[in-house]
């Protein structure tokens, strides 16, 4: 008997198929990544600015927070082109009524305190303030951003007294004067400085318990700082001070730039 098998089909490719493929997809990658190319840097560069005005959005909310907080008048720019902020921190305030030195006697407006023992009488609610051991600047009618930073304020360690409603020190403790009365009768207690200043690319805050700043470290806020300028209108009788802030930062060829202005709502 004769038996006949079928023929089977031969299997694979010749190497012309394989080069065709080979072209065909290399044109097809060249294509796509053409086409994806400009989409993907743009999602790249945008995440990076939302990411630069996010950590310029943070800084610029710490300063606003500690200006809207600082001393009436205590705010001073310095620096070449307005790179340095300086203020001065308000720890508590209130308001007091004018004080007598002895027992029955005359009383004074401004308050009077000569070295060793005094007390002011204070208005209505006072928060006690924090234990510090370098004590605290007691400030009252400043209108001069000179009459902080000349170096002529002095620390005294003051002590509330809830019963008889009093700001006393003790003996031992330096004369503090006042040289003019506040016309509310404002009161205002402080132990820390804080400065921000732009230097190179960085952004530092240095909080420092005497004016000089010569005490404490500085915190980096900020390293990829391009631009950095402040600029403060002190206040008059019709409006509050204003601070201005411009804040750029750049990374990686990208940049964004921020403004702020911040009243300073504290009046002396």
């Amino acid at each position: 008997m004769l038996i006949f098998r079928k023929p089977t089909r031969q299997q694979g490719f010749t190497l012309i198929e394989m080069i065709m493929v080979i072209v065909l997809a290399s044109i097809v990658v060249v294509l796509v990544s053409t086409a994806m190319n400009r989409p993907l840097k743009a999602f790249t560069d945008q995440r990076l600015r939302a990411s630069l005005t996010d950590q310029a959005a943070i800084v610029l909310d710490r300063m606003a927070r500690d200006i809207r907080l600082a001393v009436p008048n205590s705010v001073r720019v310095a620096g070449a082109g307005g790179t340095t902020l300086d203020l001065m921190l308000i720890e508590v305030a209130g308001r007091y009524r004018a004080n007598t030195i002895v027992s029955n006697g005359e009383r004074f407006d401004p308050p009077r305190c000569p070295a060793g023992a005094c007390t002011i009488p204070i208005l209505g609610p006072f928060q006690v303030p924090s234990v510090s051991t370098t004590g605290y600047w007691l400030i009252i009618y400043n209108t001069r951003p000179e009459n902080i930073w000349g170096n002529s304020l002095v620390k005294a360690a003051f002590a509330w007294n809830s019963v008889t409603s009093e700001l006393s020190k003790g003996v031992g403790t330096p004369e503090v004067l006042f040289p003019n009365a506040s016309p509310q009768h404002r009161l205002y207690m402080a132990k820390d400085t804080v400065r921000y200043q732009c230097a190179g690319s960085r952004l530092s805050r240095h909080e420092a318990p005497d004016v000089t700043f010569t005490k404490g470290t500085p915190t980096i806020l900020a390293n990829s700082v391009g631009t950095c300028r402040f600029h403060y209108d002190a206040g008059t009788l019709e409006r509050n001070g204003l601070v201005t802030i411009e804040l750029k930062l750049q990374q990686d060829g990208e940049s964004v730039t921020l403004y702020r202005q911040v009243q300073v709502n504290n009046a002396p």
